[in-house]
């Protein structure tokens, strides 16, 4: 929602107080907290409004640098092999979570497994998300220990569920948690024979921080 980012850099200042009106809110288990994501229909009033002790939340000591640049490539412009970062959100619903046998060494199915040494056996998670910026969809895998901080359960926690009735139910949850997800994905696009068009292998991903992209914004029409 880009538009309705550059329209409320616009009007907003540190300390304002703020009505807001057709927002989606959603409690996430990666940051422990709800988070409210702007759709079309949604509004911001400025109010008169006094808060008496205003906890400032204060940066984790020891966090390690952001791997994350902010240039953004648009999906509609990936036409070749390479690492993009892409901000958007997720369109579509899971379909499925898939736990395979894997190569500690290789992270590659036991049977495609090339390593000399093979490495131990571990589970890992692997499952496809649609992803939208707005320019385009593009499909985009998260694996191994991403796939485990997006759905927000460990592998053995999902392998568990698969084997019982209730894998569905589970399902159908999972997806309207992550369904509307404003992310920042980084990885590897390449082309795929199977679907005749790029697809992403998420390296690393982040939930979007709207006072830095308020902040970029701004700098961008400052300048």
């Amino acid at each position: 929602m880009e538009e309705k980012a550059e329209e409320f850099a616009e009007i907003l200042k540190l300390g304002d107080g703020v009505l807001l009106k057709n927002v989606m809110v959603r409690y996430s288990k990666f940051s422990d907290r709800n988070e409210i994501s702007l759709i079309n229909d949604s509004n911001i009033d400025i109010i008169d409004l006094k808060i008496n002790n205003i906890k400032e939340v204060e940066p984790q000591m020891g966090a390690r640098a952001s791997n994350f640049t902010g240039v953004y490539s648009k999906i509609n412009e990936i036409k070749s092999s390479g690492i993009f970062e892409v901000k958007g959100f997720i369109a579509k619903e899971l379909t499925n979570i898939t736990v395979y046998e894997a190569c500690s060494t290789c992270f590659k199915k036991i049977d495609n497994c090339t390593c000399e040494e093979k490495g131990n056996l571990e589970h890992r998670m692997i499952f496809n998300v649609i992803f939208d910026d707005g320019s385009a969809t593009i499909r985009s895998t998260f694996f191994g220990d991403k796939a485990e901080k997006l759905i927000g359960e460990k592998t053995d926690v999902i392998q568990t569920i698969k084997e019982t009735p209730d894998f569905d139910s589970f399902l159908e949850k999972k997806s309207a948690d992550l369904l509307g997800k404003d992310i920042i994905i980084k990885g590897r696009a390449k082309f795929s024979d199977y679907s005749n068009s790029y697809e992403i292998i998420v390296n690393d991903f982040q939930n979007v921080n709207v006072n830095k992209e308020l902040e970029k914004l701004i700098k961008e029409i400052e300048t």
